[in-house]
């Protein structure tokens, strides 16, 4: 099961313009704090969905019965018996799109022609927790960019933290900042998402925790990089962590306890 941030298009997409309006890379777009009052923000229009395997059809999954203003509240405040409905949904689903079973019920929308797939966590909570040069290979590959910033002396891995406003979903713009980045670079990276606020647990405990998985642009300005200590500047100009949106790679696809094969999935 792959979930998803969706907008309606054409004639079902409907925004209130009276509503106040948020800066994003100087477009403005209309948000909303979430019915729910817990501190979470959405966009107006946007949607949780279930996109099938083939990424051609999304099941909204309000029509399953269950209904989560955006994917923080999903993840924050979902229960282990909603999840078994959606992946029920989800294999109904894929019987209905790929022929083998008729149902009127099954309302799905079309990517494209009735739906736009936006970042699946449009809005992250926190910033994003990053763990760099953390195989030998990597931190080879970086060190054409600085030799000293990125050789790893002590070969311990790197954290650093990610700054997100919004996340742009695939085929969205990405500001290159021409004045100020003269080294643009980007990496694919796996990312996991934590589904409960938990500190200080056992490695068994882990898999519990997480939600579910799902794919990261990083960009980097290498020269802003290399020139401070600290990493964040270099890594957190607006725009510049990616959630795409290509069919199994975009969604957040929830843990199965089996990460061999979820990465699959999404790789």
């Amino acid at each position: 099961m792959r979930l998803v941030t969706f907008q309606r298009t054409g004639n079902s997409n409907a925004f209130d313009e009276s509503a106040p309006v948020m800066p994003l890379f100087g477009v403005g777009a209309p948000m909303r704090e979430t019915a729910a009052g817990d501190g979470f923000f959405s966009f107006f229009g946007e949607e949780v969905g279930i996109l099938s395997k083939d990424g051609t059809q999304i099941l909204p999954i309000a029509n399953t019965g269950i209904s989560y203003p955006d994917m923080n509240t999903l993840i924050a405040d979902h229960i282990p018996e909603e999840m078994q409905v959606l992946r029920a949904a989800a294999a109904a689903m894929e019987r209905s799109v790929s022929g083998t079973e008729n149902s009127d019920e099954m309302e799905t929308l079309t990517v494209g022609t009735q739906a736009k797939i936006l970042s699946p966590i449009p809005v992250p909570v926190q910033d994003v927790i990053c763990l760099g040069l953390n195989y030998t290979e990597h931190a080879e590959e970086a060190a054409v960019y600085s030799r000293e910033s990125f050789t790893a002396k002590d070969r311990y891995p790197v954290y650093f933290a990610k700054r997100v406003n919004r996340s742009p979903a695939d085929k969205d713009p990405v500001p290159a900042y021409a004045d100020l980045v003269d080294s643009l670079d980007y990496e694919a990276e796996l990312a996991v998402i934590i589904g409960k606020d938990v500190k200080g647990i056992s490695p068994e405990e882990v898999p519990a925790c997480i939600f579910g998985y799902t794919i990261l642009n990083d960009f980097s300005a290498r020269n802003l990089q290399t020139r401070h200590t600290q990493w964040y500047l270099g890594k957190s100009l607006d725009g510049w962590m990616s959630l795409p949106s290509r069919p199994g790679c975009g969604s957040a696809v929830p843990s199965t306890g089996n990460f061999a094969r979820t990465a699959r999935q999404i790789c």
